[in-house]
């Protein structure tokens, strides 16, 4: 039977991170209807839109109004997979561009740095110190401006191959043509590159001792 599903990673990073400043904010997103992550079986990794156009909601706000929850987003780019000699690997590529759109219109725009990758059970993990950078931003939504006021953010995502192997690997990443949706946390403040590391560390650990609900699909 496949192991139980993977919690997503980001979380815990948040958690961290919110321990460190009381005016941290975190954002909670997830892939949304027929979007996700797609590894291309050449070791690239990009990510897709529905129908909309939309890659991501907002599905939680902390540290602001809240007012962020419901909208929708998206992430372009592309990252390859770096030879690897264990579980975790860098990725080189990029950057992306992560955007959000509010409910007037406006559009907030940071370039994505996606910096590693890990596996552990079914699942894996991405993220990076400060990856999220040179901020732009020009409406009125309370996380948004809060957001865009700190000028650099970290992105971390969590992703299962539900139906896929009971032990990833990053072999199986880099050489199977796959989709799978995704979840993650964006927060500030901003570690340093030490902590990232360590967070990241931990995720892969930690995670096989919780639980979230993700699915996949192989692609045509």
């Amino acid at each position: 039977m496949k192991n139980t599903v993977i919690k997503n990673i980001a979380a815990l990073s948040a958690a961290a991170l919110l321990s460190t400043s009381a005016s941290a904010i975190v954002l909670d997103i997830s892939s949304v209807g027929d979007s996700g992550i797609k590894f291309g079986g050449d070791s690239s990794i990009s990510f897709f839109g529905n129908a909309d156009g939309h890659v991501f909601e907002v599905n939680d706000s902390d540290g602001s109004v809240g007012d962020s929850t419901g909208l929708f987003g998206s992430i372009s780019g592309v990252w390859s997979i770096d030879p690897w000699s264990s579980n975790t690997t860098t990725l080189s590529g990029g950057p992306g561009v992560f955007q959000i759109w509010d409910a007037a219109g406006e559009t907030f725009v940071a370039d994505l740095a996606l910096m590693k990758i890990g596996t552990v059970l079914s699942g894996g993990v991405m993220n990076g110190a400060s990856n999220l950078s040179n901020f732009s931003y020009s409406g009125s939504n309370a996380d948004l401006l809060e957001l865009y006021s700190w000028g650099s953010a970290t992105l971390s995502m969590s992703f299962e191959i539900a139906n896929g192997p009971s032990d990833l690997t990053l072999d199986y990443l880099a050489n199977t043509e796959v989709e799978s949706t995704f979840s993650g946390d964006l927060a500030t403040p901003v570690p340093d590159g030490g902590t990232t590391s360590a967070l990241l560390g931990f995720g892969i650990l930690a995670v096989a001792a919780v639980a979230r609900r993700k699915g996949w699909k192989k692609a045509a």
